[in-house]
């Protein structure tokens, strides 16, 4: 029986998920006319399911492609010599994963990541898609400098080196990096991966009905949606509550239970998604009682406080 899934990225024969298939439309025809793009979400919004969505959207449609997922979240302050530790490190790691006999020979520049794609796309006849996940891990800018200039050549003569896509992604607002005059992704060219619809939460819910005959009332669907908005995230980390605490053996789940689930998480549970939300709610008091008090505000993500408040979900 499939589950809700609050531990990471969704597994589609463990966890019920929303499959996003518009979305990696979106991103495949991105890749297919050879787009360097971006992708900004906020927290538990998905960002890392989407792009296993993608890359088996790319291994089932696209086999000349070799798509490749790495993350620069623990990166830190590297210097070069140990960003091209990590960098090649990762990269060895991902294709071992996937069971692609390709390794990344040991790389003593930055500038030289070049001849290593070029090695790839002779050896393999493959163009490569490089999906790098929180960018803005990598904190140390000479570092990240130097790796932006190297995409930036790259991207004039993508073809040449095979280098076919690179996709940024990033919580917090990488407008620093893509408008930097040495990037690439200076063009704005973005997709944004939004909350769930209400239809995507309803059909959420409704895939544990079918699987295990539990209902939930509608009342509690509705409820569910008002309370998250659509965060998968809080989602289903509301909906797992539901069906494996409060009414565990499989009864119909009526808006009590909803009630003293979400008291549950906002008063006695210890929850990373909800102290993050709470704690960055506290540094901006006075426009998030505005939000949730007065009339409604417009939504401009280049204004500090919204912005910071949207991208932590």
């Amino acid at each position: 029986m499939r589950t809700f899934c609050t531990e990471g990225p969704v597994d589609p024969k463990l966890n019920y998920y929303v499959p996003r298939t518009a979305l990696v439309a979106e991103g495949l025809k991105k890749v297919e006319q050879w787009r360097y793009f971006t992708i900004f979400a906020p927290r538990q919004s998905g960002k890392t399911t989407y792009f296993q969505f993608l890359i088996e959207g790319i291994k089932k449609e696209k086999p000349n492609w070799l798509p490749v997922w790495i993350s620069f979240e623990p990166y830190g302050t590297k210097t070069e010599r140990e960003f091209l530790h990590s960098f090649r490190r990762d990269m060895n790691v991902f294709f071992h994963s996937r069971g692609i006999p390709l390794s990344i020979q040991p790389i003593d520049s930055i500038e030289s990541i070049k001849d290593e794609c070029l090695r790839i796309q002779r050896e393999t006849s493959k163009d490569l898609i490089l999906i790098i996940d929180e960018i803005e891990g990598l904190k140390e800018e000479k570092t990240l400098g130097l790796f932006m200039h190297t995409v930036r050549n790259l991207y004039h003569l993508k073809r040449e080196y095979g280098l076919r896509s690179v996709i940024l992604t990033g919580v917090s607002n990488i407008t620093g990096i893509i408008q930097d005059t040495a990037s690439p992704f200076n063009i704005a060219d973005q997709i944004q991966v939004p909350y769930f619809t209400r239809e995507e939460v309803y059909d959420l819910l409704a895939q544990h009905e079918r699987e295990t005959g539990q209902l939930f009332e509608n009342p509690v669907k509705e409820g569910i949606y008002e309370q998250t908005l659509g965060q998968p995230g809080l989602v289903n980390a509301l909906a797992r509550d539901l069906v494996e605490k409060k009414r565990p053996n499989g009864e119909t789940i009526e808006l009590r239970s909803l009630y003293t689930t979400l008291d549950d998480f906002t008063e006695y549970y210890i929850d990373k998604n909800i102290a993050n939300i709470i704690a960055k709610a506290k540094l901006y008091p006075k426009i998030v009682e505005e939000i949730l008090f007065e009339e409604p505000l417009p939504f401009k993500i280049t204004q500090e406080d919204i912005g910071v408040l949207y991208a932590n979900g």
